[in-house]
């Protein structure tokens, strides 16, 4: 039997919300906690999809069970948050942008690796059908030579 991934995620916004949706349509799929800074919100997914809140995100980091983390909240937030992340040794996903600056990115890159955990930006647009349907372009040479 596969092993369930207990997912911890930060940030219930309309992106948190779409990755709660393809978590739990996943049979190996768990979200086992969630933390948003608006309260409101945070009810509001918890009682939509019965899912457990804290009240601190570090709260999500400490709990042994959570295997990865993912990253939804604004992309200003994304450094200092990761950073936690990172110094708990979760693995996590991160929407994107990953960071700020190159210096930022850096930090992250270096935590990551002396941490040894695993890192990766989300970029679901691949899966939609407007990225298919430019890709069928790009062969076709609709568009001309890409240079």
């Amino acid at each position: 039997m596969s092993k369930t991934m207990n997912v911890g995620i930060i940030g219930t916004g309309v992106v948190g919300e779409r990755l709660i949706n393809a978590i739990k349509r996943h049979p190996q799929g768990n979200v086992k906690g969630i933390y948003d800074v608006n309260a409101e919100r945070l009810e509001e997914i918890a009682n939509k999809y019965n899912i457990p809140t804290v009240k601190f995100y570090n709260e999500l980091l400490e709990d042994k069970d959570i295997d990865v983390i993912y990253l939804a909240v604004p992309p200003k937030y994304h450094h200092p948050i990761a950073m936690d992340i990172i110094s708990s040794n979760k693995h996590f996903l991160c929407e994107k942008p990953l960071a700020n600056s190159s210096e930022e990115a850096r930090e992250m890159y270096e935590g990551v690796e002396n941490n040894k955990v695993i890192n990766a930006m989300n970029f679901p647009t691949v899966y939609t059908t407007a990225f298919k349907k430019l890709k069928s372009l790009l062969s076709e040479g609709f568009i001309g030579d890409l240079l």
